[in-house]
């Protein structure tokens, strides 16, 4: 996710909404130019049909590169999908708000004091530091 938080603040964002683009939201979601115009295409297709199925894509991109990119934007909440038919609707933005939320509590817990002992919230995680032949012990 390419997401510019200083591009998005109350100012930009008042400007950016007088003149939506489906090239915001795809340059948001994918890092490079290839991917992000195959997203919007695949967008902006799901927007005009309403509806679509992976057979009704075009043919001058392979079926498991649009199969690709639907799915993709069924996992971030941009389409939905009924009996392999992807339609659109909007499951990202109330997501969005309530872990901004969420992150804005956890910034302003009263009872920081004592600081989240990650060894515990995370056991199985790997900790040290790893070099290309195997684990190497920190420094003590």
């Amino acid at each position: 996710m390419n997401f510019k938080y200083w591009q998005w603040e109350s100012h930009e964002y008042g400007e950016k909404k007088k003149a939506p683009s489906v090239k915001e939201l795809a340059f948001v979601l994918e890092n490079n130019d290839t991917h992000a115009y195959r997203l919007a295409r695949v967008l902006c297709i799901v927007k005009r049909k309403g509806a679509v199925q992976l057979k009704e894509m075009p043919g001058d991109l392979p079926k498991a590169t649009w199969h690709r990119y639907l799915e993709g934007a069924y996992r971030l909440g941009l389409l939905d999908k009924k009996d392999n038919t992807y339609v659109k609707i909007n499951r990202f933005s109330n997501p969005l708000k309530n872990f901004a939320d969420y992150y804005e509590k956890w910034l302003s817990r009263e009872d920081a004091e004592t600081e989240e002992e990650l060894r515990l919230l995370f056991p199985n995680a790997e900790k040290g530091k790893y070099a290309r032949g195997g684990a190497v012990e920190a420094p003590k």
